[in-house]
C-alpha cells in the first residue's frame, strides 16, 4: 500500500519509478502532508521506498526501501540511472537502472547543508535540487538517540523544530559534483523545492509561496 505518494519520473521505455515518502506517516491520519513529512524525518525511522512501475504488465515493484523520507526522483538523460533524494538523511542516492551496475545502488553526494526535496532535470544532463530549508542543529544533536527523536516528535506543534526560511538551490552533475550553488540570504521566495530549466530563465517552486519565482539566467553573473 502506497501512504505518501511524492514525487515521480518517467523513463524513455515508460517505465514509471515514484517514491513513497514515508510507509508510516500520511497525509490522512497527521495532519496533512508537511506535518506528516515531519513526523517521519523526526523520527528517523527508515520508512521511505520507491518503486518501479510497469504499465505494460501492470506490476509494481521496490526497487530502494529503508529511506528516510523519500523525496524526488529523476531518471538520468542515458536513460542509465535514477537519482533519489533522501530528505531526512541529507543526500543523493543513484540506483542503476541498466547497464553492468544495474540493481545497484550508491550515495552520491552526502551530508548536504539542508533538506534537498525535489529534483529536476535541466539542460545539458545536469539535474536541480532544492533544499527546502537548512538542516536543523536539534536533529543533528540526536541523530544517535532514535528515542529522544520520538520523544521529541510527540510534543505539541509549538515546541518541535521549526524550518529556518531559506532560498537554496543547487545544481549537480550525476556523480554528485556540484555545477552552481545558488542562495538568497534574504529568504525572498523561501523553502524552495525544485527548479524548472529553459534556456534563458530558471523556475523556481516554493513549498509555501502563492506565486512562482523566476530568474533570469544573465543575471546569474552579475
Amino acid at each position: 500500500e502506497i501512504a505518501y505518494a511524492d514525487d515521480v519520473a518517467v523513463a524513455n521505455d515508460g517505465t514509471i519509478y515514484f517514491s513513497d515518502a514515508s510507509a508510516k506517516f500520511n497525509a490522512r491520519n497527521n495532519s496533512g502532508s508537511y506535518n506528516a513529512s515531519l513526523l517521519d524525518i523526526m523520527e528517523h525511522g527508515g520508512h521511505g521506498r520507491v518503486f518501479r512501475h510497469d504499465p505494460a504488465s501492470g506490476s509494481t515493484t521496490v526497487v530502494v526501501d529503508g529511506l528516510n523520507f523519500a523525496n524526488g526522483v529523476a531518471v538520468s538523460a542515458d536513460q542509465q540511472y535514477i537519482l533519489i533524494n533522501e530528505t531526512g538523511a541529507y543526500r543523493i542516492l543513484r540506483y542503476w537502472i541498466a547497464g553492468p551496475n544495474a540493481g545497484t545502488q550508491e550515495v552520491i553526494i552526502d551530508n548536504l547543508p539542508g533538506f534537498p526535496d525535489n529534483i529536476n532535470n535541466g539542460l545539458n544532463d545536469r539535474f536541480w535540487v532544492g533544499l527546502v530549508a537548512p538542516r536543523s542543529d536539534l536533529l543533528d544533536s540526536l541523530s544517535d538517540q532514535p528515542w529522544l527523536r520520538k520523544l521529541v516528535q510527540r510534543l505539541p506543534a509549538v515546541f518541535r523544530p521549526r524550518a529556518v526560511p531559506s532560498s537554496h538551490v543547487i545544481a549537480i552533475t550525476g556523480d554528485g559534483d556540484v555545477l552552481m550553488n545558488l542562495q538568497d540570504t534574504r529568504a525572498r521566495l523561501p523553502a524552495l523545492t525544485g527548479v524548472f530549466e529553459t534556456r534563458d530563465v530558471l523556475w523556481l517552486s516554493s513549498l509555501f509561496g502563492e506565486h512562482a519565482g523566476r530568474l533570469d539566467k544573465k543575471d546569474l553573473a552579475n
